[in-house]
């Protein structure tokens, strides 16, 4: 139990032991997990997971289950293998889309039109460094799709009880540009731009006769 932990390793005698750092050593599969026990016992990502296989030169991973530690519907992500910076990639592909249609570039090229482009200042940057971009509420108000809305906690606001253990916190709006959306708005305009210049010559060469 946590308390046994607390008294047992020598890390006080508060019931939520606190590492400083963890390391687990064995020839066998390595897992260390955490669980909220509040949650669904089908909910994904109720338990997390970071395990290193005993295979030879195989990837870490880390895994998100549910409170019943099945496979079903688990989330799998692979650790690289080698340096380099951790990003997350969705796909693309036929089969992981449904309901797909020609898309009317038109109006990829309204909304990529409809943007206020703006010079700003971060107020956190210290070079105070002038840059060049969009606003995201504006963006918003455009195209939902251009903006993410991400939950950052308020410096300051958290509370802890007695035991030391987070039991409320303020949260904050930080949104952010999804450039994906955007990016693909911008082939569509692309391609609108050059239909219009296409008819355009032929219309000249048809004048030219």
């Amino acid at each position: 139990t946590p308390a046994d932990a607390a008294n047992n390793i020598g890390l006080g005698q508060k019931s939520s032991p606190f590492f400083s750092q963890l390391n687990i050593s064995t020839t066998g599969y390595a897992i260390i997990g955490v669980q909220n026990t509040s949650r669904g016992a089908t909910d994904v990502g109720a338990r997390v997971s970071i395990e290193a296989s005993v295979a030879a030169n195989s990837r870490g991973s880390i895994i998100q289950k549910n409170n019943q530690n099945t496979p079903e519907n688990q989330i799998e992500s692979l650790l690289p293998s080698s340096p380099g910076v951790l990003a997350v990639q969705g796909t693309s592909g036929r089969e992981y889309k449904k309901d797909i249609e020609d898309a009317d570039t038109c109006e990829a090229m309204r909304r990529i039109m409809g943007l206020r482009m703006v010079n700003f200042v971060y107020k956190d940057d210290e070079l105070a460094r002038v840059r060049f971009g969009i606003i995201a509420e504006e963006a918003e108000d455009v195209a939902p799709q251009y903006v993410k809305h991400n939950q950052f906690p308020v410096p300051g606001s958290q509370v802890y009880n007695e035991e030391g253990q987070l039991v409320n916190q303020q949260y904050a709006d930080r949104p952010s540009i999804d450039n994906n959306p955007i990016v693909m708005d911008l082939l569509g305009c692309i391609q609108n731009l050059q239909a219009q210049i296409t008819e355009l010559k032929l219309t000249i060469a048809a004048l030219q006769k």
